[in-house]
C-alpha cells in the first residue's frame, strides 16, 4: 500500500512539473522573441519614436525587442499582407497546440501530451527557422529570452510526460499485482 503510494506521489509531481512547464511556456509567449542586436540595435535606440515604415503605425522602439505574438506585423512590414498572413496562420496552429497540451496535461493524460508538444515543438522551430535567415543570420537580430524559454517548457512538459506515462503503467501494474494477491 505504501508503494502505491510513493508512485502517487511522484504522478503528482511529474504531473506538477508538467504544469509548471505549461506555466513557463505562456510566459515565454509574451517575453522577447527576438532582440535587436549591433548596427540594428543602435539604430533602433537612435531613433526610438520614429515610425519603423511609413505604411505601418509602429514605431523603431516596438521593435528593438518583440513577442512572437509580433511576429506576424513584421513580417508584413517586410514581406507584405500574404507572408503575414501565412505567420498568423502557423501562430494560430502554434497556440491551438499549446492549448491541446495544456488541456491534456490537466486531464493527466501523458501520451496524447508528448503528441500535441511535439507538434508544438515543431511549428515553433518551423517559425523559428522561417526566420532565421533574415533575422538571425543577417545579425540583426538574436534570439530573445522568449525563444529559450519556449524550448525549455516544451521539453519540461515532454520530459514530465514521459515521467507521468512511466509511473501510471507501474502504478497499473502492481495494482494488478495487488488484485492478484488477493
Amino acid at each position: 500500500m505504501t508503494n502505491i503510494k510513493t508512485k502517487n506521489n511522484k504522478l503528482l509531481i511529474a504531473w506538477g512539473a508538467a504544469l509548471i512547464g505549461v506555466l513557463i511556456l505562456i510566459i515565454s509567449i509574451f517575453l522577447p522573441y527576438m532582440t535587436a542586436v549591433g548596427e540594428m540595435a543602435d539604430y533602433l535606440e537612435s531613433f526610438p519614436d520614429k515610425l519603423i515604415s511609413d505604411d505601418y503605425d509602429a514605431l523603431n522602439k516596438d521593435f528593438a525587442k518583440f513577442p512572437i505574438t509580433s511576429t506576424s506585423k513584421i513580417i508584413e512590414i517586410l514581406w507584405g499582407e500574404n507572408d503575414a498572413m501565412i505567420a498568423n496562420i502557423f501562430l494560430i496552429v502554434f497556440g491551438s497546440f499549446a492549448v491541446l497540451t495544456t488541456l491534456f496535461i490537466l486531464f493527466k493524460k501523458p501520451i496524447i501530451t508528448i503528441f500535441f508538444d511535439l507538434l508544438t515543438c515543431g511549428t515553433f522551430l518551423f517559425m523559428s527557422e522561417l526566420l532565421t535567415d533574415h533575422f538571425i543570420g543577417a545579425n540583426k537580430f538574436a534570439w530573445g529570452i522568449g525563444f529559450f524559454l519556449t524550448l525549455i517548457a516544451i521539453a519540461i512538459i515532454f520530459i514530465s510526460s514521459i515521467l507521468m506515462l512511466i509511473f501510471k503503467i507501474i502504478q497499473k501494474k502492481q495494482q494488478n499485482f495487488a488484485k492478484d494477491q488477493l
